[in-house]
């Protein structure tokens, strides 16, 4: 599952079979249409791909050596080319019963976002 906040304050729940969850709004939404389409299609297949945690992660932020389903389309925090943005806004997130990658702003400055059922040593938090 894949799962975007947009603006605002958003109570978001991964569900069973793993969930990969954003607090805040993407540059993919404010994309063409045709191109956020392409590109959140590419992210949810590497997602999904029958690959471990780890190397589906380390594709989709731009650092894996092997193939990849998302192309080109990168998720990815800081810099001029940040895809996942911070919105200001106390947003709540929830694991579920699968692997969840979730990206929050849980220690930066600012308003702080929550998360709940964060398993150690299966699901990841990346700081926002």
């Amino acid at each position: 599952m894949l799962s975007g906040g947009g603006v605002g304050i958003d109570n978001l729940t991964a569900g069973a079979g793993g969930g990969l969850i954003f607090s805040g709004p993407t540059t993919f939404e404010t994309a063409a249409l045709a191109i956020r389409d392409v590109a959140l299609a590419a992210i949810q297949r590497e997602w999904t791909s029958a690959r471990d945690l780890p190397t589906r992660a380390n594709n989709l932020r731009g650092l894996g050596a092997g193939p990849r389903e998302n192309g080109d389309w990168f998720l990815t925090k800081t810099g001029a080319s940040a895809t996942i943005l911070l919105d200001a806004q106390a947003d709540a997130l929830k694991g579920g019963t699968g692997e969840d990658w979730f990206f929050a702003n849980r220690a930066g400055t600012g308003i702080r976002d929550t998360i709940t059922g964060l398993t150690a040593g299966i699901d990841i938090a990346d700081e926002l």
